[in-house]
């Protein structure tokens, strides 16, 4: 019975794996920042111009605006990355546990 029990709780582990804070918070940061980058680059090879520094102050549609920008972005992604990834693994967390109590209930009730 203790073998079942084990592959029971591997496959629990499996399934709801835990989402690494910081290589999330790290992949999000560097693609907000690339986006960006290569967004603005394009816009700026399109002579597109747009005032967007009352959101993020010495951001331009110019070649030195799109490194700011990469700069906020990155950060941005950054935080979004990091709570996510907090959250990601809180709701699992839970969810697991709230299954754990649910079948422990269960199990208690049929002795």
């Amino acid at each position: 019975m203790d073998k079942y029990k084990k592959a029971e709780q591997a496959i629990i582990l499996v399934a709801f794996a835990r989402v690494n804070v910081f290589a999330l918070a790290i992949a999000l940061a560097i693609s907000f920042a690339l986006i960006t980058f290569f967004a603005t680059i394009a816009l700026v090879l399109q002579d597109f111009t747009l005032t967007v520094s009352s959101f993020m102050p010495g951001y331009t549609i110019t070649f030195w605006g799109a490194g700011v920008g990469a700069l906020y972005f990155g950060l941005l992604g950054l935080i979004l990355g990091f709570f996510l990834s907090l959250f990601w693994n809180l709701t699992h967390v839970v969810y697991i546990t709230m299954v754990v109590i649910r079948a422990n209930w269960w199990r208690m009730m049929a002795e």
